[in-house]
């Protein structure tokens, strides 16, 4: 039984919370065409937004995989009250590309290799990964920024750097980084909550 109509799949930027809650009953009861439903949707936004993170093809493929698996296994755990599935599963997405860069950046320094330098570059998303559900890409609001609060969003979100870690990365003063966030933060949200 299909539980996802044509109609639905067709409109998966503007899910809702009925659509959400059907796909995590089905996880839940460990559905395999739930499941090949769930990557058909998401599959390539979570591996572009993978690569965005990992810059290796092949690494960006296996950690997209783990991050279903996760998304498989862990289902139970999300809420469709108050979360929505699309959202989550980029997520685990992401948080599966930043741990997987934090682990090879520790054996680099642990083994004496010259420091990585894949995260030298400024661009943000390259119109592949949507993240709001509601049809509104994340591309359009950061472009909106300027230069300095961009580069702190990506490197907060892509690396994972705390204030701290990107007012070195930077060589800027830790206040005006967390300035650059709050404001970039700031005026995202409000941006997304006007439409």
């Amino acid at each position: 039984m299909n539980i996802i109509s044509a109609q639905q799949t067709q409109k998966v930027d503007n899910i809702d919370h009925d659509f959400d809650a059907a796909i995590l009953a089905g996880l839940n009861r460990r559905d395999p065409s739930v499941m090949g439903e769930v990557y058909r949707l998401y599959g390539r936004r979570v591996y572009a937004l993978v690569y965005r993170i990992v810059r290796n093809p092949a690494e960006a493929e296996e950690i997209s995989q783990e991050a279903f698996l996760l998304v498989w296994t862990r289902s139970h755990l999300i809420d469709p009250s108050c979360h929505r599935i699309g959202p989550w599963i980029l997520t685990v997405a992401r948080n599966r590309a930043i741990d997987h860069i934090r682990v090879a950046a520790i054996l680099y320094e642990w083994l004496d290799y010259p420091h990585m330098d894949r995260f030298e570059s400024t661009e943000l998303f390259h119109g592949e990964v949507p993240l709001y559900g509601d049809g509104h890409c994340l591309e359009q609001r950061i472009a909106e920024l300027s230069k300095d609060q961009k580069r702190v969003i990506e490197l907060a979100f892509f690396e994972g750097l705390t204030h701290v870690e990107m007012s070195h990365r930077l060589g800027k003063p830790l206040g005006t980084v967390k300035t650059w966030a709050r404001t970039a933060l700031s005026s995202l949200r409000q941006n997304i909550q006007r439409e």
